[in-house]
């Protein structure tokens, strides 16, 4: 389901992800499209920009039907002074993922309940 993203390249942009991730990578392609890799396996292509954003709220919506038009969301805000570039390699991304203080969101409307 949809992300929003403040700031950076994808500003104002809703990418549809299935993970929620506390950071993302999100890429710019050549022809200017953009991506946001919270797959673990998905890795960035020849020629493609890497930025990173931090997970700032998550939460979960639900529609007339609870069970077929609920799902979950989140908003994300770009990092600029992390060089993403140097985290293009899966493994390096991981490094300095794990490598961060534990950070936790804010909470989300109705967690702790």
């Amino acid at each position: 389901m949809p992300a929003i993203f403040d700031g950076g390249p994808a500003a104002g942009k809703q990418l549809a992800i299935s993970r929620y991730p506390v950071y993302l990578r999100v890429v710019v392609a050549p022809d200017g499209s953009i991506d946001a890799l919270d797959q673990l396996d998905d890795e960035v292509r020849e020629g493609e920009a890497v930025h990173v954003y931090l997970r700032t709220s998550h939460f979960h919506v639900c529609g007339e039907n609870r069970v077929r038009d609920s799902y979950w969301s989140a908003f994300y805000a770009t990092l600029p002074h992390v060089d993403g570039e140097a985290l293009r390699d899966n493994d390096a991304w991981r490094e300095w993922a794990q490598a961060q203080p534990e950070t936790r969101a804010p909470q989300s409307v109705g967690e702790g309940r």
